[in-house]
């Protein structure tokens, strides 16, 4: 698999808001791969949104912890399907930390564990779940754009 998607360092939050009514909120995304980084006993620092076309890096950091509101809409819309790992803790972490509430998501894990047999896993193509498991992965390969500390000091 080759990642084409364009990546999006977003540290401002008129680019974040921009960012997010031109990739998802106009193209009436479905689907977007979801996940947060922070430490211990501090807030969400990168909220790191995907879609077939960009990944999108949100320095949280940067932008003292507010999420815009056409973010917050994203993430609480119920039509628009979250995927990632360990998705209900960063929903729940994301709650607390910017007051908003993920709606519609779903474990990758999960269908993983349903998608293996004796230990060789198969991927299925139900509900794109492959086009989901592809752009994830473009997530994870996106995270090594940032080499920086994702809090702020």
């Amino acid at each position: 698999y080759t990642c084409r998607q364009e990546i999006l360092v977003i540290e401002d939050s008129t680019t974040c808001s921009n960012a997010f009514d031109e990739y998802i909120l106009s193209p009436a995304v479905q689907f977007i791969g979801l996940d947060c980084e922070w430490n211990t006993n501090r807030p969400v620092s990168l909220l790191q949104v995907a879609t077939p076309t960009v990944v999108m890096l949100v320095r949280l950091c940067k932008l003292n912890f507010m999420l815009p509101d056409n973010v917050k809409l994203v993430l609480e819309d119920p039509t628009i399907i979250k995927v990632g790992v360990n998705i209900e803790n960063d929903s729940d972490k994301l709650g607390e930390d910017c007051f908003c509430k993920i709606k519609s998501w779903i474990d990758l894990r999960h269908l993983a564990i349903r998608s293996c047999s004796w230990g060789q896993c198969i991927v299925k193509q139900v509900d794109n779940l492959e086009w989901e498991l592809k752009f994830t992965i473009s997530m994870i390969r996106a995270q090594k754009v940032l080499r920086k500390p994702m809090v702020s000091a």
